[in-house]
């Protein structure tokens, strides 16, 4: 699991998170903060996506969640989305070429 961080400095007062992953993987998943609107940009070297779910917590924690793909689908170029509404947790996944994303909450 990876954690949103608190800035206290530059970006104040916003939760961010970044990973990457190698070609066709998939990162670790990122648990999101409860009550934010949350941004997220995917940067792919090859085509990637995100997933996201709406698992409770727990059932994440043991390995049960249920994955959904992201709106824009897979990707071949940099892209950005947003989150309405609430969810647990989201993670990138590599189809082809290493990836990073980035999240910020608020």
């Amino acid at each position: 699991m990876i954690t949103l961080e608190f800035n206290r400095e530059g970006n104040y007062g916003v939760y961010s998170a970044t990973t990457e992953v190698a070609d066709g993987a998939t990162s670790d998943w990122i648990k999101l903060e409860y009550n934010t609107s949350t941004s997220v940009a995917v940067h792919p070297e090859g085509r990637a996506k995100c997933e996201y779910t709406l698992t409770p917590f727990d059932d994440v924690v043991a390995g049960n969640a249920k994955w959904l793909d992201w709106p824009l689908g897979i990707i071949r170029n940099s892209d950005a989305d947003f989150i309405i509404g609430a969810a647990t947790a989201i993670r990138l996944v590599s189809i082809n070429g290493a990836a990073s994303i980035e999240v910020l909450a608020k």
